[in-house]
């Protein structure tokens, strides 16, 4: 797509719909290099600001400006996941046993079952850690312990007393 020159003489033909031309010619031209097209588009906007705060010049129109929704969104990464032998190695059990505190063993296994990265158990601790005091409510209600299973959740819980997934029907209790 060829751009058609534009003929601004002065910063009194900057505004809005030029802004607007100039972001679509670097969606065209940089496409999905977003950190580029971000650091361009804020470039230029905190060149606008200076222009406003230091009085530089009177011409420029208060449209000439970007707006948040102006700036390509951050892609947001993926959580990475472990490769099947490396899951093959932490599943093993005499593995598990290497712990030297069982509190790692017990949180290795809950993070496996249910798909958690270290940073959900982070934040586990830490919400689990607030005190009662910097919580809205009064009181936390993460450090509350949950009630007492039911007859008709008990079915729920393995025999190392670990909920099982909906879907993981193997390792149901027996009785």
């Amino acid at each position: 797509m060829a751009a058609s020159a534009v003929d601004v003489r002065g910063l009194g033909q900057v505004d809005r719909p030029l802004l607007e031309r100039y972001l679509a010619y670097l969606q065209v031209e940089l496409g999905s290099t977003r950190t580029v097209r971000r650091h361009m588009i804020g470039q230029l906007n905190l060149f606008f600001t200076a222009i406003r705060q230091h009085g530089w010049a009177s011409g420029l129109q208060i449209s000439a400006m970007f707006f948040p929704e102006d700036m390509p969104k951050e892609a947001k990464a993926l959580p990475r996941a472990l490769s099947e032998h490396v899951m093959a190695q932490l599943e093993r059990p005499d593995n598990l046993k290497r712990w030297d505190d069982p509190a790692g063993e017990l949180i290795t296994m809950i993070l496996m079952r249910w798909g958690l990265r270290v940073r959900d158990a982070l934040r586990v601790n830490e919400a689990t850690h607030r005190s009662p005091s910097r919580s809205m409510s009064g009181s936390s209600s993460l450090t509350k312990q949950p009630p007492p299973p039911t007859d008709s959740s008990r079915s729920n819980f393995g025999d190392d007393g670990l909920q099982i997934p909906p879907d993981d029907t193997s390792r149901r209790s027996r009785g």
